[in-house]
């Protein structure tokens, strides 16, 4: 769990573990409290390669909804090791409620190298206490 005070940025990297597939593409679903935090940025990591392409990014910062579709340029490896598909960039709003909040991950969909979907994907949400 993360602790971060209002007005303040902090990184989540979101970290895939393939477990033993290779990994092609990745379409992420966040919902978020809009009266607590904005995301700022969002840096793609390594797991998809060195310049993964980023198909969709939408940030709706009124209903606080966040969606991210991202690919593999070129030859997907079997198995992908475990990595980093982004870090997200949060900042917590001056007004934020102190206490317990979380960012949810409401859809992770991973393609593997025969552009099947991985099934059976276990996610687990952000947590973070504002102070």
């Amino acid at each position: 769990m993360i602790s971060v005070g209002r007005d303040e940025g902090f990184d989540v990297p979101l970290i895939v573990h393939p477990l033993g597939n290779g990994i092609s593409a990745v379409e992420i679903r966040l919902r978020f409290d809009t009266a607590t935090v904005e995301l700022v940025s969002m840096t793609p990591g390594t797991l998809l390669g060195d310049d993964p392409l980023v198909v969709l990014q939408s940030i709706n910062d009124e209903t606080g909804e966040v969606q991210f579709v991202l690919a593999r340029k070129g030859a997907t490896a079997v198995p992908t090791e475990m990595g980093v598909l982004l870090t997200l960039r949060w900042r917590t709003l001056q007004g934020a409620s102190v206490g317990f909040h979380s960012v949810q991950l409401a859809q992770a969909d991973l393609v593997d190298e025969a552009f099947a979907f991985v099934p059976d994907v276990e996610t687990k949400s952000l947590l973070f206490d504002v102070k």
